[in-house]
């Protein structure tokens, strides 16, 4: 999903504001969380722009609103998989705080849709197939059980995260960079991967969260220009465009 020219991703309705935390994107634009939630803490990677959205990431926001109602129904179906009873990532939680169940791998849903049918036919809707991404797509659950945190972490630059609380929302937080972000049932956030970021859960239900990882847009946009050769890309990234931050870890 690529575009000639990407104006701010944008946040909307956002408690706090500030400069300490930029995050940017080629062409020196900025990159925020959108439809942000009520935020505390000494320093925003958050900036209110009018409401407006990327217009890559738009969509899926408004696609995890809308079928919100159908994936918080059929989620119980979800209370004894197996995966409960496993880490999301060993190397970054090992105590059985923290679960996945994907629903994305190899180009195809998986057959975790037995589960869940109403939720993967809404999936089928985004019309993903095996395509040549600069980065990994993601659809899935993520799960932090009650009382607990998962250790902050680093992803990939090249990704943005989208995600939309459906259940156990109240006294889950997710912090990224010093900015505190409580979930909201039903309201959906993205945000920069690359940003270090962990989930503290001081609630008495464990926290789903439904997931849709992209390729950063811009990243993808570079990927494609230079045919996928890692070369270009790269030197599109980091030259003649001059990325900061995070993104200079491509």
């Amino acid at each position: 999903m690529g575009v000639d020219e990407v104006p701010p991703l944008a946040a909307g309705r956002l408690a706090e504001h500030s400069q300490h935390c930029h995050w940017v994107l080629a062409r020196n634009r900025t990159l925020a969380l959108v439809a942000g939630l009520t935020l505390s803490g000494a320093s925003s990677c958050l900036w209110g722009l009018h409401g407006q959205a990327h217009p890559a990431v738009k969509p899926y926001i408004d696609f995890l609103e809308r079928h919100f109602d159908l994936i918080a129904k059929e989620r119980p179906a979800l209370d004894w998989h197996a995966n409960l009873q496993k880490d999301a990532f060993p190397a970054t939680s090992n105590d059985k705080s923290w679960h996945k169940i994907e629903f994305w791998q190899d180009g195809a849903l998986t057959d975790e849709c037995d589960w869940t049918p109403l939720t993967c036919d809404a999936l089928s809707t985004l019309g993903w197939g095996v395509a040549g991404d600069i980065v990994t797509r993601k659809l899935a659950w993520s799960i932090v059980e009650p009382g607990t945190r998962f250790a902050g972490h680093s992803g990939q630059s090249r990704r943005i995260n989208i995600q939309v609380c459906v259940h156990g929302c109240e006294g889950a937080e997710l912090h990224i960079d010093g900015t505190v972000v409580q979930y909201e049932r039903g309201r959906a956030i993205a945000w920069q991967d690359g940003w270090r970021h962990e989930v503290r859960n001081r609630g008495m239900q464990p926290r789903w969260v439904f997931i849709i990882s992209i390729p950063h847009p811009e990243h993808q946009l570079a990927w494609e220009a230079s045919g996928a050769q890692w070369p270009d890309t790269l030197q599109r990234l980091n030259g003649k465009w001059r990325l900061a931050g995070p993104y200079d870890r491509v």
